[in-house]
């Protein structure tokens, strides 16, 4: 077999644009004749113009019988077109439909990540419904990748996974050190976002989205604002439906007009990074933050909730600060602490991209899952040189 077929399915082609796009051109660059099926969002023409071939499903975050039935269907059928040798499923309906729908057409090899799983701080009936649905994917795979300890401990426990289907997926998706890199002029970064060159500057990167945890951190702004008042507060990232209008309110209700910055989405991340001093993350949960490795590779301290994903990645005291989630008061002293202190914020930012270069080079997570591919199609007999 001269030709290795790879398939990727996430629920939305943003997750693929933003989270995958690298490592589908890596593989193709290796010879790998890479798709993926996800649901338009309006990024599959630039996914498109980077050569990936990309196929639309009824794939929807939320639970929609209807939809979900048709995406299956869809599934099994492209999958029946195109016949890959490997499935590749992330986010969680693309986990539990993409590989169902694998299974069932015989796809030879077929492999999940699972990026934090989504029965976390859930309890009874709920609960037990979502770890059914992940024991169910589980069981469809010849292996799952796993992206935070906690998540292994969770998975066997659980009984979701058995201990050799595992893979410790160490750094995430990881981060390309040269595009994000220290050294960007923060003053030219300030200007650029209207910033006065001598405000102080938090920046906060993600979806808008509750469990992100905006609330939060517009009420420890209101605290920091007390003692610095010439402060400003980046919001970078994509709006859920009615978000952002909610947060704009609390924010003038706050009285943080003035000090509150919505950027939008942003594809030049690594500028916006520039300009902060500190990167907060209040996350009420999380699978592996990018941003927080990301803040790593630009060598910015970072203030995160205490919670698992954000364990993985800062380590309290040296790259930054972990303080409960749900305490804007905490949150706020963190942040006042490597506000006025420049010479810890620049230890824990020198100690983070250290961490960066050794942990999340995404060319070393991008080795590891390839290496993974061609070990499996050769257990089967499906690869020759």
């Amino acid at each position: 077999m001269t030709e290795r077929r790879v398939v990727y399915v996430t629920t939305v082609d943003s997750s693929l644009r933003f989270l995958f796009l690298p490592q589908l051109a890596y593989l193709q660059r290796l010879g790998y004749r890479v798709s993926a099926v996800c649901a338009e969002s309006g990024w599959s023409a630039e996914i498109r113009a980077a050569g990936i071939e990309v196929h639309h499903a009824a794939l929807r975050r939320n639970v929609s019988p209807l939809a979900d039935l048709a995406a299956l269907a869809q599934l099994t059928a492209y999958y029946h077109q195109v016949r890959p040798h490997i499935v590749h499923t992330h986010t969680p309906k693309a986990n539990l439909l993409g590989r169902l729908a694998a299974r069932w057409s015989g796809v030879p090899i077929i492999l999940g990540t699972e990026h934090g799983f989504y029965f976390y701080g859930m309890s009874g009936w709920r609960r037990a419904f979502y770890v059914a649905l992940a024991r169910l994917g589980a069981s469809c795979s010849d292996a799952v990748f796993l992206i935070n300890r906690e998540d292994v401990a969770t998975a066997l426990a659980s009984g979701i996974c058995r201990s050799e289907q595992i893979i410790f997926q160490e750094g995430g998706v990881g981060v390309d050190l040269d595009r994000y890199s220290p050294g960007a002029d923060t003053l030219a970064a300030k200007t650029a976002l209207g910033i006065p060159a001598q405000a102080p500057v938090v920046g906060m990167v993600g979806r808008l989205a509750p469990e992100k945890g905006h609330a939060d951190y517009f009420r420890a702004a209101v605290l920091v604002r007390k003692h610095l008042p010439q402060a400003r507060f980046l919001v970078v990232g994509p709006a859920e439906p009615q978000c952002v209008a909610e947060l704009r309110a609390l924010a003038a209700s706050l009285g943080l007009e003035e000090a509150v910055v919505f950027t939008g989405e942003r594809v030049d991340l690594p500028p916006v990074y520039a300009a902060m001093d500190v990167v907060c993350l209040p996350s009420h949960r999380e699978g592996l933050p990018g941003v927080l490795m990301e803040a790593a590779a630009m060598a910015k301290p970072v203030v995160a909730t205490n919670i698992r994903g954000c364990r993985d990645v800062v380590t309290d005291g040296v790259t930054g600060l972990l303080v409960p989630p749900h305490d804007p008061e905490a949150l706020a002293r963190a942040l006042l602490q490597v506000l006025r202190d420049a010479d810890l914020a620049r230890r824990m930012g020198q100690a983070a991209r250290v961490r960066a270069e050794t942990v999340y080079d995404q060319r070393r997570v991008f080795a590891q899952v390839e290496g993974e591919y061609r070990r499996r199609l050769q257990q089967k007999g499906l690869w020759c040189e």
